[in-house]
């Protein structure tokens, strides 16, 4: 199964290098990043596509600005990846996190979503309130959509 972490920025790069590595240093054979610019200023433009450079297997696109779900799908245009892993540029997938989708994704092919546990932390990557609590879940599509129209999404970037 491949998978494609898709990447939006907008003139940030402070935690760029970061999400980048995250994606890229996963131990999952199938795997392409796909960093999408969404119409930073010039400089930070650049600033990006240098950060992109550091990573040979990253594949770097710009588009006007357009807003991150737009750029998401710039991304997602770009990729004939199975299955799609949305990650912004300030967040990091944990080691491991797409053998897990992957896995997952296989017990229950029926399933349309994937997604683990989420940790939220300051800028110094040191944790702010541990685990938040999101079940090891695996649910077919009809549960997921409950769970939609319940404004209760189950989803958060890192899904699959």
């Amino acid at each position: 199964m491949r998978i494609s972490v898709i990447i939006p920025v907008y003139n940030v790069t402070q935690f760029l290098d970061e999400a980048i590595r995250s994606a890229v240093m996963q131990n999952y054979p199938e795997l392409e990043t796909v960093v999408v610019d969404d119409g930073s200023a010039p400089e930070r433009r650049e600033e990006i596509a240098e950060i992109c450079r550091r990573y040979p297997s990253v594949t770097y696109c710009h588009q006007p600005h357009l807003g991150a779900a737009a750029a998401r799908d710039f991304g997602v245009a770009q990729t004939a990846a199975d299955c799609i892993v949305f990650l912004d540029a300030d967040d990091v997938l944990a080691p491991g996190a797409l053998s897990f989708f992957s896995t997952a994704m296989e017990r229950l092919p029926e399933a349309i979503a994937v997604y683990g546990r989420v940790v939220n932390t300051d800028e110094d990557g040191q944790p702010t309130g541990g685990l938040q609590p999101v079940a090891a879940w695996i649910a077919p599509g009809a549960e997921v959509l409950e769970f939609l129209l319940e404004r209760k999404p189950p989803f958060c970037n890192g899904s699959i």
